[in-house]
């Protein structure tokens, strides 16, 4: 694999991560983005670095990561669908 990039078996890893294009995520770009890229580019899990110039590593985000919230809206959602059933039936029942 490092040899169809030109790469030498014995280098550095900084000279692999040169000769391709990193694909990370920058701490203020918002999640659907974020998603988005991982989607097109077909990864699990992106790095997220402080910014451009440095590179310097702050985390990594998985589709995982970017999913929990919305199940979470979901399962709220489900909840206050339930809540409202009960008590349609409630107000139903007492009128007969």
């Amino acid at each position: 694999m490092l040899s169809a990039h030109g790469i030498a078996g014995d280098a550095e890893v900084g000279q692999l991560l040169n000769a391709q294009e990193l694909n990370v995520a920058f701490p203020d770009e918002s999640c659907r983005d974020i998603a988005s890229r991982l989607v097109l580019l077909r990864r699990e899990r992106m790095p997220v670095v402080a910014c451009h110039q440095t590179m310097q590593l702050v985390g990594i985000i998985s589709r995982g990561d970017l999913i929990k919230p919305s199940l979470t809206l979901f399962d709220e959602d489900q909840k206050r669908e339930k809540f409202r059933r009960v008590r349609l039936i409630s107000r139903l029942n007492a009128r007969r």
